[in-house]
């Protein structure tokens, strides 16, 4: 069993790094240090911790270290938070970084390049939840709650849908989560494939 394997929890040895995996894990770490220095630039610097941010950190070390479930947990997370990023920008007319794109849309499709090249990821759903609990736990604890990063604070005010007081929004935010999480492994057993 090799290092990468033994760390991500699968036991076959991952495919050696390639060229091409240098250059897709070059190209996440520089789309989320550009759009990183944007938000701090722009004075939001709380926004580096939305969870589709935090995952976009973690797609190109996913790619150098050969950990599928990091890879896994990072597209996980990005799916959504695309998603609710093209929804926001083209529904509410928010404005979009024009660095977003390479996190989002980038760092997505490098998350599924690495889950195909990696392989299965049996506990990427461990490994997501970890991701988000971080994600929710600094933004709660260290961020001002006037941005409401992650919901870590508040209902945010387009999403009372899910539940106007804080207690029903929690609970429905669970069971999103727990079903994310469920889609984002199917998606890694989809895309990574077994391996014989």
């Amino acid at each position: 069993m090799s290092l990468a394997a033994g760390r991500s929890g699968d036991s076959q040895a991952r495919p050696a790094l390639t060229a091409l995996d240098i250059a897709a894990a070059f190209a996440a770490i520089v789309a989320i240090v550009l759009h990183d220095a944007a938000h701090i630039r722009a004075g939001h610097w709380f926004h580096v911790f939305w969870v589709c941010n935090v995952a976009g950190a973690l797609v190109g070390p996913s790619v150098l270290l050969r950990a599928p479930s990091l890879a896994g947990a990072c597209m996980t997370w990005l799916l959504p938070g695309t998603i609710v990023w093209l929804t926001d920008a083209l529904v509410a007319g928010s404005e979009i970084l024009p660095t977003s794109y390479g996190v989002h849309i980038g760092g997505l499709a490098i998350a599924a390049y690495a889950v195909r090249r990696l392989g299965p990821a049996p506990r990427a759903w461990r490994t997501a939840l970890v991701m988000l609990a971080f994600a929710v736990a600094v933004s709660w604890l260290f961020l001002p709650p006037g941005p409401n990063v992650n919901a870590a604070h508040a209902v945010p005010a387009a999403w009372g849908f899910l539940g106007e007081s804080r207690a029903t929004f929690a609970m429905t935010a669970v069971v999103l989560v727990v079903a994310t999480c469920a889609l984002g492994q199917g998606l890694v057993w989809l895309i990574g494939g077994k391996r014989s």
